[in-house]
């Protein structure tokens, strides 16, 4: 049975959807290219889908004929007249080869390209498809290679059931996970891989903003404190001022993260040995304010580096799920062309 379809390049879109659902049920594929421009294998991308499905294709040259001029009645007058055979011959290898061309570009096997075969059906009717004028017009090659193409096309209907659920988990399941969700997965990747860069940079931010946010309130801080024998008091005062330092610090450096941290980290704690001076029972403050600038630094190393391993700890886990989610997408995706191979060497 031949299906004539509206076309694939039809400007009413019911029509070009009508052709796809034509071409889905087909067993084979005839593709007609005007005689006037051929070579014209634009349409073998539209038939992309099918002819991965191992559809044998066979091109037909349409209009393969040629106005002549000639006497009728003492008048000079153009009639259409059927294409020299050699001229036919060279159009038929140019679209073979154009065809060829395309096939191995879309990836598609080359061996479902039946060989093309030219036609003129004005030539035919108008010397009243008599046998001669069938053969002279090209109709009787086209029967032939109706014929040759009806082996392939039943071979492909015999494996038909299973070539249409295999291409359905390729094009729709593997297909769709490799247009839309495999883009996603290499943006991810490469989001893990700017926030791996990144932490480094991060690190040094933590510190900085940590650091310019609590040491310029140190003089302050001890001044609040001159003429007393209290230097735990400012100690402890500096680790308050230490944690909101921390707080805001992470909350800057480290957005994209939850930093659900140690208490004891971002609540730390500056401990240290008394300091006197010269004069008994009173504070050597500058000595404290070294002290003090010490710890906060020992400190913020200690933090920023259990920042870094919380931040590995959220992206290690990621990355090893998504190394997971390729392989087995890979390892099925093979499984997948093995399975096709199989059936495409049963069917030969």
């Amino acid at each position: 049975m031949l299906l004539d379809t509206p076309g694939l390049h039809s400007m009413t879109p019911e029509n070009a959807a009508l052709t796809r659902r034509f071409t889905d049920s087909a067993d084979g594929v005839l593709c007609l290219t005007s005689s006037a421009s051929p070579g014209q294998v634009q349409e073998l991308d539209e038939l992309a889908r099918e002819l991965h499905r191992d559809k044998p294709l066979l091109p037909v040259l349409t209009r393969s004929d040629v106005y002549e001029e000639d006497e009728v009645d003492g008048e000079i007058v153009k009639l259409l007249c059927n294409k020299a055979e050699e001229n036919r011959t060279l159009q038929e290898a140019d679209v073979a080869k154009r065809a060829r061309e395309k096939l191995a570009m879309l990836e598609v096997n080359t061996e479902l390209l039946e060989s093309p075969v030219s036609i003129s059906a004005y030539v035919a009717r108008q010397e009243g498809q008599t046998r001669e004028a069938m053969e002279a017009a090209g109709f009787e090659r086209l029967y032939a290679a109706l014929m040759a193409i009806t082996e392939p096309a039943l071979a492909y209907k015999r494996f038909k059931s299973a070539a249409v659920l295999l291409h359905h988990l390729e094009e729709n399941i593997a297909g769709d996970f490799r247009n839309r969700l495999q883009p996603c997965l290499a943006q991810l990747q490469q989001t893990l891989l700017q926030w791996d860069n990144a932490l480094g940079r991060q690190r040094d931010q933590f510190i900085s903003v940590a650091w310019r946010s609590i040491v310029p309130a140190l003089p302050q801080l001890l001044e609040s404190h001159a003429g007393t024998e209290d230097a735990g008091a400012a100690r402890a005062q500096a680790a308050q001022l230490l944690g909101k330092a921390v707080a805001k610090a992470i909350d800057e450096a480290f957005a994209d993260f939850d930093m659900a941290l140690d208490p004891a980290l971002t609540a730390p704690k500056i401990n240290g040995q008394a300091v006197y001076g010269t004069q008994a029972g009173m504070v050597d403050y500058a000595r404290l304010h070294a002290e003090l600038k010490e710890s906060i630094h020992a400190n913020l190393l200690k933090i920023t580096n259990a920042a870094i391993s919380h931040c590995h700890r959220t992206i290690d886990p990621l990355r090893a799920d998504l190394a997971q989610l390729q392989d087995a997408f890979s390892a099925q995706e093979r499984e997948l062309f093995e399975l096709k191979a199989l059936l495409v060497c049963r069917r030969r």
